[in-house]
């Protein structure tokens, strides 16, 4: 066992690994650029695709959990935060296939889920990783600009409301088109 487990570290490790499983990612965002939104069911090839997508990060993050152990050891797979980040987004892929399979509820709003896949490039890119790092820790610089913005917003947003909040109260409005019109309405008519 301790074989295995030392073998999976070695692979995951290495940068064909690593380069493979960022060539996946690039080719499974290139496919949901193209898949058809509108489309009720996917095509029989974007199926294929996801599935085989899908099996590519389970395979992928069972090696990495064998190789580094899940929870318990020191370097374990979800205490690295960008392993936790593939956690979940892998997580959330297998989510519509069990809901489907167990409840059988539509799934299409589940489905839309998968955009966030992308995010997992991070976690094979470094620069992306130091330039996250580097946002995330300059926050609590730049807390003090943005509470200040926030202020300014508000205060735009109260006196814009107090301004023209009342601009089209009480005009008259053609409930068949939604045209509203300058004149002041009756008590009989629709008013907006």
């Amino acid at each position: 066992l301790r074989k295995i487990s030392l073998g999976c570290e070695i692979a995951a490790d290495s940068s064909i690994f690593k380069s493979v499983a960022l060539l996946i990612i690039l080719v499974n965002t290139a496919v949901m650029v193209m898949a058809d939104p509108l489309a009720r069911q996917p095509s029989p090839t974007e199926d294929t695709l996801e599935r085989f997508f899908l099996g590519f990060y389970l395979t992928e993050m069972a090696i990495k959990i064998a190789g580094s152990g899940f929870v318990l050891n020191k370097d374990a797979y979800l205490r690295n935060y960008w392993n936790l980040l593939d956690f979940v987004v892998v997580l959330t892929s297998v989510l519509p296939l069990l809901t489907a399979s167990i409840t059988g509820l539509n799934i299409a709003s589940l489905k839309a889920i998968r955009v966030i896949r992308p995010l997992r490039a991070i976690t094979k890119i470094n620069s992306l990783k130091m330039i996250l790092k580097t946002l995330f820790a300059s926050l609590p610089l730049v807390l003090d600009s943005i509470i200040l913005l926030a202020l300014v917003i508000a205060a735009f947003a109260i006196l814009g409301v107090q301004l023209f909040g009342y601009e089209l109260n009480k005009y008259c409005m053609d409930v068949g088109t939604g045209i509203t019109t300058n004149l002041l309405c009756r008590n009989d008519s629709n008013c907006v």
